[in-house]
């Protein structure tokens, strides 16, 4: 009887020490899971962050691309009204000369074209220019 009772206590021994070796295995299978999570929380939370980063820097893009397009369209609004308005003087020029003999007015007529052509041209070089500018500090 005595040989079973101690033969039980070894028994109870190796089984405290199974259990005890299996909870020590459970503690290091949790500390492994939490530290894996803790990794890939980590992860998603730099992701989240570099994400949100480049949606503000693109945010802050397209301000400054937004005024820098109404600076050029007032650029060329205002271009526009100029050529108007030099086109409206060049109209009333002609209207005047038409006074004169017909070949001053046609002598006339050819300088206010070749006038209006340049300012035309003038215009136009302005315009691609202030396009160029703009598109170039983009």
């Amino acid at each position: 009887m005595q040989r079973i009772d101690e033969a039980n206590q070894e028994l109870l021994l190796k089984i405290h020490k199974k259990e005890d070796e299996i909870q020590r295995l459970e503690n290091e299978i949790t500390q492994t899971r939490d530290l894996a999570e803790d990794e890939e929380w980590e992860k998603e939370n730099c992701t989240t962050m570099e994400r949100e980063r480049a949606l503000q820097e693109l945010e802050e893009e397209t301000a400054r691309l937004e005024r820098k397009n109404e600076t050029l369209v007032h650029s060329i609004a205002e271009l526009e009204r100029k050529l108007t308005r030099k086109s409206q003087k060049a109209t009333k020029c002609e209207q005047g000369n038409l006074k004169g003999t017909p070949e001053e007015s046609k002598v006339n007529g050819k300088a206010i074209l070749n006038g209006f052509g340049l300012y035309e041209q003038e215009t136009s070089f302005q315009v691609e220019t202030t396009v160029k500018v703009g598109i170039n500090s983009l």
